[in-house]
């Protein structure tokens, strides 16, 4: 079932429409004036779920964590999901995670990203290209670089 509310907080689930009968799954672990900390999920929907299945939100299944706009809550594109039965949100568990960012497209200088617990202030230092491999990318998505995202990493 969806949810009414048009401002999202931390532990809410939301459902991103990628295209016809395609819908990914997404959590705010953080949330910050519009800014959110998003986990997403390898699972598509046909439609907007009413029902999710808690057992399908375990860190294994993330194929896509993303500091992005909410934009596409607020305009009501991406739709606030009812909690997940026996679903419990943990801080701790669904964490911040450390980001790489590339210095520019000519030079080959890497950086980790660290963010504080409210998304405003990070930290950074040098790492070779290979420790970027098991990070996610630093940056901040709006909904439609967002979708496409999300459509690259599900192969849609």
């Amino acid at each position: 079932m969806i949810s009414k509310k048009k401002k999202i907080k931390e532990g809410d689930f939301f459902c991103v429409p990628l295209c016809e009968n395609k819908y990914a799954i997404g959590l705010a672990a953080r949330e910050n004036k519009g800014v959110v900390l998003a986990y997403f999920f390898n699972t598509l929907f046909e439609d907007i779920p009413n029902k999710i299945e808690s057992t399908l939100l375990i860190k294994e299944n993330v194929i896509l964590i993303e500091m992005i706009s909410s934009l596409g809550i607020r305009k009501g594109i991406w739709k606030i999901l009812d909690y997940p039965t026996n679903f419990i949100f943990d801080r701790n568990y669904w964490n911040i995670p450390i980001f790489f960012h590339k210095e520019s497209l000519l030079e080959e200088t890497y950086y980790a990203v660290k963010y504080d617990e409210d998304l405003l202030n990070s930290s950074r230092y040098i790492i070779r290209k290979e420790e970027t491999l098991n990070l996610f990318e630093d940056g901040l998505a709006g909904y439609i670089a967002l979708e496409n995202n999300l459509k690259r990493k599900l192969e849609i």
